[in-house]
């Protein structure tokens, strides 16, 4: 089929020639596809409740079995229940670094929410 100037094209063929039409691509399957909307936080949620109930047991379980002024009762408040000298800053490294975000917020909260009051 030959162009002939003035006169319309024949569908699918422009002045240059045939007009090549790609094919249609399927639809790309997203992450977000695959899971129902909801899944991640609600797995994260479901571990994080996990951690905390095993966290507790093993604290009770070693308050239970050991005496009360053994240098290992001693230790397990130490190192599983420190939440009050976390407060201050006493606590152990590892949990003053983790948990900085929280006590410095809480901290300032404190400190500067009654003044505005």
């Amino acid at each position: 089929m030959q162009y002939v100037p003035g006169q319309t094209p024949a569908p699918g063929w422009n002045t240059f020639g045939p007009v090549f039409q790609p094919a249609t691509p399927a639809p790309a399957l997203h992450h977000g596809a695959l899971q129902p909307k909801g899944h991640v936080p609600q797995t994260v949620a479901v571990v994080l409740l996990v951690l905390l109930v095993t966290y507790l047991v093993l604290y009770g379980v070693l308050r239970w079995k050991l005496p009360a002024d053994s240098p290992g009762r001693k230790r397990a408040d130490r190192w599983l229940w420190c939440w009050s000298s976390l407060y201050d800053g006493q606590a152990c490294c590892f949990y003053n670094v983790i948990f900085s975000p929280v006590v410095l917020t809480i901290h300032a909260i404190r400190i500067y929410l009654p003044n505005c009051l």
